[in-house]
């Protein structure tokens, strides 16, 4: 079916379909604990989501999430978060290899990832959580808001790219505490072969903090600011 399913301030008890070709908004409804839906099917986190996704889907985020565990994105994924202005708080566990979960998401190689419209903290009294965003895959932030703070073991490196293409849109902005911690690094990391990380001309945000270029090879590392 074509068109959009928008759910707000829901309490959906039933299926929620959209047969035609328009939209359909359903509001003042409930749909339980739900956190996260694609089309009309709704899952008890954003984890799950990403679990079921399928190729072009979108994960629209339907409130705001103070207790969110650190997730593991897997090769091969193609879809869009679409957060709908919520914050979006990690909290333990974090996500990564084993002896290494420190991440509140860790996208693996050779996905097509993309978050949209949202907040993104680290939770206070978090012990186990020092990247919020540690990428290996394609990604696109645009209208993201990410938050350095509380992270486990110190505030640098919010989010760190070690591989893939990653483009900045809209106004999506990193705010670290101070101007001299680092916000983040375009690093050349094990046998990864590139990593290009790109502000569009639709860039409109701010980057508080340091960019480290962590490269000795300009023709597989690549920053552009346009």
């Amino acid at each position: 079916s074509a068109g959009t399913v928008e759910i707000t301030d829901a309490t959906v008890t039933g299926t929620v379909s959209n047969t035609g070709s328009g939209s359909m908004a359903v509001t003042d409804s409930n749909i339980g604990d739900a956190v996260a839906m694609i089309g009309a099917t709704p899952y008890s986190s954003l984890g799950e989501a990403i679990k079921a996704v399928h190729a072009g889907d979108i994960i629209h985020i339907l409130k705001d999430v103070p207790n969110a565990a650190g997730i593991t994105v897997s090769s091969d994924k193609q879809f869009t978060v679409d957060f709908g202005g919520h914050a979006y708080i990690l909290k333990d566990p974090g996500a990564g290899s084993p002896g290494t979960e420190s991440n509140g998401f860790q996208l693996l190689q050779n996905s097509d990832i993309t978050f949209k419209n949202g907040t993104i903290r680290i939770a206070e009294g978090t012990t186990s959580i020092k990247r919020i965003i540690q990428n290996y895959a394609n990604l696109t932030l645009e209208d993201m808001h990410f938050y350095a703070e509380n992270q486990a073991g110190g505030l640098d490196y919010p989010l760190s790219f070690n591989n893939g293409s990653i483009t900045f849109k809209g106004d999506t902005d990193i705010i670290t505490p101070d101007d001299n911690n680092i916000a983040f690094d375009v690093c050349q990391f094990s046998n990864y072969p590139n990593v290009t990380v790109t502000f569009d001309e639709s860039y409109t945000g701010t980057i508080n903090g340091r960019i480290v270029y962590d490269s000795s090879n300009a023709s597989t590392h690549k920053l552009y600011i346009k």
